[in-house]
């Protein structure tokens, strides 16, 4: 079984997050085609990588399509009806102008 986790797609918030991954210890190998939205982690076979815009990452967190996802916590609860109760804010990453968060669906908080 394999988790998938959405990153952003492009710009500023893409880069930052890429670089804490990188700082974490994890390589996230970039595809060749830019059109390509999936890229993996060296070494986490069981890790994918789906780069989204920031509001898609919190609409699929939503729907549950994605496991894990890094994006605006204003978009996590702008886009999704009771957030609090379909998402967990798991860590404060401190950057972009918004509140940039890792979340999980909440089933997952007890996994």
């Amino acid at each position: 079984m394999s988790v998938t986790l959405a990153l952003p797609s492009k710009g500023r918030l893409k880069e930052q997050t890429l670089a804490v991954l990188q700082k974490a210890g994890y390589k996230v190998i970039l595809p060749d085609d830019d059109r390509n939205y999936r890229a993996r982690v060296e070494g986490e076979d069981d890790l994918d990588i789906l780069f989204l815009s920031a509001s898609e990452i919190a609409r699929e967190l939503g729907y549950g399509s994605v496991d894990m996802g890094v994006t605006g916590e204003d978009l996590v609860r702008e886009t999704l009806a009771h957030a609090d109760e379909r998402v967990a804010i798991e860590a404060q990453l401190g950057f972009g102008h918004a509140d940039v968060v890792v979340a999980v669906p909440e089933v997952w908080r007890d996994v």
